[in-house]
């Protein structure tokens, strides 16, 4: 189970236990694409990161991360849809990459995380 199903599952049953205050508190990813382990092709490709709640964009980021935790900092792309991180991926040379996001939900709470992909040759 991907990191990112299994901290949903464990915020999901907070919030019907009862026990969910503080777990809405934060943006979840509720879904991305690329996928979590998603092997790509070295052509620029979309990102796209749907969160349960509402995310300031102005203040949110994608940056990529090769295996030598170089950074290629990526422009977030304007969207009209208010739970939504999208931007696009730069071509790449073949590796494992991390999709490292950071994001500012309305109520203020900064929420992290990185999304793992490999280029194909």
């Amino acid at each position: 189970m991907s990191i990112y199903r299994l901290f949903f599952s464990l915020a999901l049953g907070m919030v019907l236990s009862g026990h969910g205050g503080h777990a809405q508190a934060h943006a979840i990813v509720i879904d991305s694409s690329p996928k979590a382990g998603s092997e790509l092709m070295a052509a620029p490709f979309e990102i796209a990161i749907r969160f349960n709640s509402r995310i300031d964009i102005g203040r949110s980021s994608l940056v990529i991360l090769d295996g030598d935790r170089n950074t290629t900092v990526l422009t977030v792309r304007p969207t009209t849809e208010p739970d939504l991180l999208q931007g696009l991926g730069p071509p790449l040379p073949a590796g494992r990459y991390r999709i490292r996001w950071q994001v500012l939900a309305l109520d203020g709470h900064i929420t992290r995380g990185d999304i793992p992909v490999t280029i194909k040759p």
